[in-house]
């Protein structure tokens, strides 16, 4: 059984790395130019592909969603792993997190392919380095996804050390 401190602490982490979640993706989605200013590459090693600010999002919400994951089980015992190996739990909390980020990075692909094919934007061209897709290659994709089940790798220590 868990303490309620436990729980207490567990829901404060969470609400804390979410909060700064939330402030790294608000940067990077109201203020784009954020991402490419010395401060970020400085700080975070922002650039284009596998690493960068694109990665530390990712990498957070991974850590953010475990930890979510976690934090419900415990207070709603019903809901959670009680009786299950932690090696089933912990793959559990692992395959969650990367199912939901197969559909967010499938969300992407259909909204490139709707602004580009419905509504006709210029999204990509390479002789004017324009290069505005949200999906621009599969590098991005498997970037995405590793920092994803990565960050839920991480949060998954939680469950161990708690």
């Amino acid at each position: 059984k868990f303490k309620k401190s436990s729980l207490l602490s567990l829901g404060s982490l969470t609400i804390f790395i979410g909060v700064i979640y939330s402030i790294v993706t608000f940067l990077g989605e109201f203020y784009p130019g954020w991402a490419t200013t010395q401060t970020c590459y400085r700080f975070l090693g922002c650039n284009v592909g596998f690493g960068g600010y694109d990665a530390v999002e990712h990498f957070l919400f991974g850590v953010v969603l475990s930890l979510f994951i976690i934090w419900l089980s415990r207070k709603y015992t019903h809901l959670g792993f009680k009786g299950e190996p932690l090696w089933r739990s912990i793959l559990f909390i692992i395959s969650f997190v990367a199912l939901v980020s197969v559909c967010w990075e499938f969300y992407e692909c259909a909204y490139d392919a709707f602004r580009q094919n419905i509504l006709h934007e210029v999204l990509f061209n390479f002789r004017l380095h324009i290069d505005l897709l949200d999906q621009p290659g599969n590098i991005d994709t498997m970037g995405d996804l590793f920092y994803d089940i990565l960050g839920a790798v991480v949060g998954c220590f939680w469950y161990r050390l708690d």
